[in-house]
Parts: C-alpha cells; sequence; structure tokens
C-alpha cells in the first residue's frame, strides 16, 4: 500500500511540474500575440486606412496563421503560410512583391525619359 502512495505522489509531482511548463509556455504565447496585435494596430493606425477587402485578406492571413500554428503544435512539420506586408497577399514576401517590382519598374522607367 506505502508503494501504491508513493507512485501516486510521484504521478501526481510530474503532472504538476508539466502543468507548470504548459502554464508558462501558454503564458508566453498569450504575450506574443498580444504584441503582434498591438504591432499590427499601430501600424494600421499610423498608416493609410484599409478597404474592407484589404481587411478581410488580413483577417484571412491571420486566421491561417492561427490554423498553422494549432496544426504546428499537433504537426510540426507544417510552417505557418506567409503573407506579404506590402499587398497583404499570400505565396511572397515583402522583397518579392509584384506590386513593387511593378511600382520599380514604373519609376524607373519615368526617370529614363
Amino acid at each position: 500500500m506505502a508503494k501504491a502512495a508513493k507512485s501516486l505522489l510521484q504521478n501526481t509531482e510530474l503532472l504538476l511540474q508539466e502543468n507548470r511548463r504548459l502554464h508558462i509556455a501558454n503564458a508566453d504565447l498569450s504575450r506574443k500575440r498580444a504584441r503582434e496585435v498591438r504591432q499590427f494596430t499601430k501600424r494600421v493606425t499610423t498608416e493609410q486606412a484599409l478597404t474592407v477587402g484589404e481587411g478581410r485578406e488580413i483577417s484571412r492571413c491571420l486566421e491561417q496563421e492561427g490554423e498553422a500554428s494549432a496544426a504546428a503544435a499537433g504537426e510540426a512539420s507544417q510552417a505557418p503560410r506567409r503573407c506579404c506586408t506590402r499587398c497583404r497577399q499570400p505565396g511572397h514576401t515583402r522583397i518579392r512583391c509584384p506590386t513593387a517590382l511593378e511600382s520599380t519598374q514604373i519609376v524607373f522607367s519615368t526617370t529614363e525619359t
């Protein structure tokens, strides 16, 4: 009987340690998410206003990232899908944005003439 009680106490201690570790990890993720939301809100309020379509696209990207992070918690093999910070379209980053490339080509063509 004493051996069973000792085993139960050990299991309880292990569960408490795991619970503390998960609690700390959850708090870290919550702080990170809150920081990202604050930065996004600050960027949106200081820059130009968004259209309804842009807002929906940003919302969709955030939902995809949330789904990807939830899936990554279960499977570490999937990376979150990234969206361009300039045009908010998925599939490329700001550096390779087709919109930015077109605008720089227009600037170069108008300065050459």
